[in-house]
């Protein structure tokens, strides 16, 4: 090895071990704020996380109101299916249409991972029973999954995912997908009453699914509901 190689051959380790370096401290230094964040949230009015942040969806023990963007954003009907007109069959053969050319077609688990149909990023994850269902049931809940199709496609995928990390987040997108259910109820021809039922007994289940207990409980209720039934009372007033 003549000196130009052994010098390029001793270079190249060194900048190799810098790299190596440079790794290892932003590493050790993530682990840190992750520790501090940990450490700090165990203290009494101690916080580094951010309002209505609750992990792997436990509540914090902190109750916050919503505020007046949470409760538009949860109104937003810019993502919803045009496709929902009450004929089930044509209904369902257009969501899976429609989710597929989103990017996100319908993918059936084998196993029952969770009881919720799961909007991935490349991907629309159904429950195994979801072949035994009422065509007007698969169509409802594709409809609401195309809804958060479109929420990702529009956020982008860093800002859903750290939507859906936040209670007020969650409350957001699911509040609006839920939206979207009522109305497709009300289109495939159930009654007011029956939606008032179904927002009625949805309203607490729905709190308890999402981890939403650190969202004030009377506004929660209050508006949760409130927007449920505004969707359900302005699809009847459109329909023939």
């Amino acid at each position: 090895m003549n000196a130009i190689q052994s010098r390029q051959t001793i270079t190249g380790f060194y900048a190799d071990v810098r790299r190596r370096d440079r790794r290892d401290r932003a590493i050790w230094l993530c682990v840190f704020a992750l520790g501090m964040a940990i450490f700090c949230s165990t203290l009494p009015g101690c916080s580094m996380l951010p309002r209505g942040f609750s992990g792997a969806f436990e509540p914090t023990g902190q109750t916050f109101e919503l505020s007046a963007a949470d409760i538009e954003s949860a109104k937003d009907r810019s993502c919803w299916p045009s496709w929902i007109t009450g004929d089930d069959a044509a209904d369902l053969a257009a969501a899976h249409t429609a989710l597929k050319a989103a990017g996100a077609p319908v993918v059936q688990r084998r196993t029952e991972v969770t009881k919720f149909a799961v909007t991935l990023r490349k991907s629309v994850s159904v429950p195994p029973d979801f072949d035994t269902r009422s065509e007007g049931d698969q169509a409802r809940l594709l409809a609401h999954e195309y809804v958060h199709v479109c929420q990702r496609k529009r956020m982008g995928d860093a800002d859903f995912e750290a939507a859906v990390a936040l209670s007020a987040g969650r409350w957001r997108l699911e509040t609006a997908a839920y939206a979207m259910t009522a109305h497709a109820r009300t289109v495939q021809g159930q009654t007011a009453t029956q939606i008032v039922d179904w927002a009625d007994a949805k309203v607490g289940k729905f709190r308890d699914d999402y981890a939403l207990h650190d969202i004030d409980p009377t506004q929660y209720e209050e508006h949760t509901r409130a927007i449920w039934l505004e969707s359900s009372k302005d699809a009847r007033k459109t329909s023939p």
